[in-house]
């Protein structure tokens, strides 16, 4: 038993966290998918407090650039309830605390 790390792995995890930082990317920037100058263009940025989620990622040591960014090993979507008729979804960025023993 254990975790075979050698290939990529998809993953979903419920819980709750205390904070976590969000992006959202309009489309393709100029058009250009592959500059990175377009993605930070057209990113929105935000961060959420005390909030459950529900989050969809793949982990994977030899994707970088195909599956995660190219600088990490995960990469994460999630979404959440920010009211009664309102769901939020985005992507995870680096910065997430989650609340002890809810992962």
């Amino acid at each position: 038993a254990g975790f075979d790390s050698s290939g990529p792995c998809a993953f979903q995890l419920k819980t709750k966290a205390d904070a976590l930082n969000w992006f959202v990317v309009n489309g393709m920037g100029n058009g250009i998918p592959e500059q990175p100058a377009s993605f930070f263009r057209q990113r929105f940025l935000g961060g959420l407090d005390d909030v459950e989620l529900e989050a969809f990622g793949i982990f994977s040591t030899k994707h970088h650039g195909i599956a995660t960014n190219k600088t990490s090993n995960v990469h994460m979507h999630f979404r959440t309830k920010v009211s009664d008729e309102t769901t939020f979804v985005g992507h995870l960025d680096d910065n997430i605390s989650l609340q002890a023993g809810t992962g």
